[in-house]
């Protein structure tokens, strides 16, 4: 009885590995066949984004122009923090390395990047 159970717990086995085998081909032919729609959706996001940081700098730069005209507290208006976004003109900001790594991969060209953006 006992080599009758190790029997059928080899094949048990056996199957596992076979149909582990089976779903890893499956997957990867449906990351295959899902990849463009997958890049759609992220380029629109990144297309979202870079819009947003370009909107990002505009602010900063009416921020800017507030404080060179002598406005105190400017920090102070916003009634919401662009912060995690990063700071617009720091190349490590958040949305500029992000920015940079989709169109090092493809995802944006450089005509789509945001204009004032460090690179």
């Amino acid at each position: 009885m006992s080599r009758q159970i190790k029997v059928h717990e080899a094949a048990a086995e056996m199957l596992a590995r076979e149909i582990e085998a089976e779903i890893n081909k499956a997957s990867a032919i449906i990351r295959e066949r899902m990849q463009p729609e997958v890049d759609r959706r992220l380029r629109a996001v990144c297309l979202a984004l870079a819009k947003a940081q370009e909107a990002n700098l505009e602010l900063e730069d009416l921020w800017g122009r507030l404080e060179d005209d002598g406005v105190r507290f400017v920090s102070s208006m916003p009634a919401v923090s662009t912060y995690f976004l990063g700071r617009p003109r720091d190349p490590e900001g958040s949305a500029n390395s992000f920015l940079r790594e989709a169109l090092k991969v493809g995802l944006l060209t450089d005509k789509e990047m945001p204009s004032g953006m460090p690179r």
